[in-house]
């Protein structure tokens, strides 16, 4: 009884820490001065679980996923002793040690189809209150007539803020199909329009392509191929994309968010000519980060130092390539490059696996993590990810999900 007891305790203070790390993720961790409290957190839960693995004579598993992953923060931490810049590259290197180990903590806990959904729905709450908090800003900057371009710049990066809710309306997608609960359908409805307002164009294809695919994948492994059912998919789809089109381009407050961000790059790719800076500037990174690239191809410049490169060219600053692609390369190079997405392939590979022999349940869960993976993946050539706490902690727990249902 006491074993028992004791490990009530240790699951109750593990989720409740989960619980408040999401969630001031969601809130402080794009700030500077405040990503301590995130961190803090991220280090309770660490020492948390690793108690907890301890009292039930548990071990760690390290499957493929994790395996990759260590040995791509092991290129980086060797990049230090060549980087350009050193202080910079320890600073990263700092901070993809304590994502690592939270993975590993998080794999080991996070081994079973409840314990997911837990922590799912963690992440649904934390963009729910943050996506309320972006919704009173808009409402009372439209009261005040004041004029914002875009919504959430006072808690960092927009675009972060934006994916981050994103992701969160993207989970609400496995409890709408996989349990049928409908009440998912209002902080869906209200996550959806905040991640608009912070004017990143990439939740638009976040959104675009989760809210296509999942529907996509769940018709055909578990509806019954009907000319009905199929033009009621297809219509449904439809629908989804006229309204997020009607909204981003005929609501004035949407339209100054978003709506003019997206249609400069709509001009810009068909080559017409934008004020936008932001896509001039990330063209002219990338041909740099190309060039950069071209000059140590094998390992890189050293870790988080394309900033240190860039800032030397004309017109250039300290800042990060804005493209996942273009940094890995320019930072470890090919090396680095390949033991990184050799983590999403893995995940997908496993995730493809455990959708066709698993439950309903599974199956959906599987659509969404798979969903999500291959977002970010697209995302690669206009956000840099390789170290974002979001992302790893999904293919932690991607991972994690795979190895237990691969041991019943």
């Amino acid at each position: 009884m006491r074993r028992k007891y004791g490990h009530d305790i240790f699951s109750t203070v593990i989720e409740l820490t989960m619980f408040l790390y999401i969630l001031t993720l969601y809130f402080f961790g794009q700030i500077s001065e405040l990503v301590v409290i995130p961190n803090s957190f991220a280090l309770i839960l660490i020492v948390s679980i690793l108690f907890e693995v301890l009292l039930k004579g548990g071990t760690i598993r390290i499957n493929k996923v994790l395996t990759s992953f260590a040995l791509f923060v092991i290129i980086s931490l060797l990049s230090f002793f060549y980087a350009l810049d050193q202080t910079v590259a320890f600073v990263k290197s700092r901070t993809l040690i304590l994502v690592f180990t939270l993975m590993l903590s998080l794999a080991a806990y996070v081994a079973s189809l409840e314990r997911v959904k837990r922590l799912m729905n963690y992440y649904i709450w934390s963009g729910f209150f943050l996506s309320i908090y972006i919704l009173r800003s808009a409402v009372i900057s439209l009261l005040n007539n004041s004029y914002f371009s875009r919504f959430g710049g006072e808690l960092g990066n927009e675009n972060a803020i934006g994916i981050s809710i994103g992701l969160a309306a993207v989970f609400t997608f496995y409890f709408i199909y996989a349990e049928r609960k409908l009440a998912y359908i209002l902080p869906l409805t209200v996550m959806i329009p905040s991640a608009l307002l912070t004017g990143s164009r990439k939740v638009v294809i976040l959104f675009l392509f989760n809210f296509t695919l999942i529907p996509s994948l769940y018709y055909i492994r578990f509806q019954k191929i009907k000319l009905r059912s199929v033009l009621k998919f297809i219509g449904l789809s439809l629908l989804i994309v006229f309204l997020l089109y009607y909204a981003i381009f005929n609501i004035p407050v949407f339209y100054q968010s978003i709506g003019k961000r997206v249609q400069a790059l709509f001009v810009f790719s068909t080559g017409g000519y934008v004020k936008d800076y932001s896509l001039v500037e990330r063209r002219y990174m990338m041909d740099s980060g190309l060039r950069f690239f071209s000059e140590k191809p094998l390992v890189g410049h050293g870790i988080d130092n394309f900033r240190a490169l860039f800032i030397s060219v004309p017109g250039g600053k300290d800042t990060y390539a804005h493209n996942n692609f273009i940094e890995l390369l320019v930072d470890v190079g090919i090396l680095g490059f390949i033991f990184f997405y050799l983590t999403h392939f893995f995940a997908l590979q496993h995730l493809s696996a455990l959708s066709k022999r698993g439950s309903k349940s599974v199956a959906v869960m599987s659509y969404v993590m798979s969903s999500i993976i291959i977002s970010y993946v697209i995302l690669s050539i206009a956000q840099v990810y390789y170290y974002d706490k979001h992302f790893s902690i999904l293919l932690a727990i991607s991972s994690s999900l795979c190895s237990s249902e691969k041991r019943k």
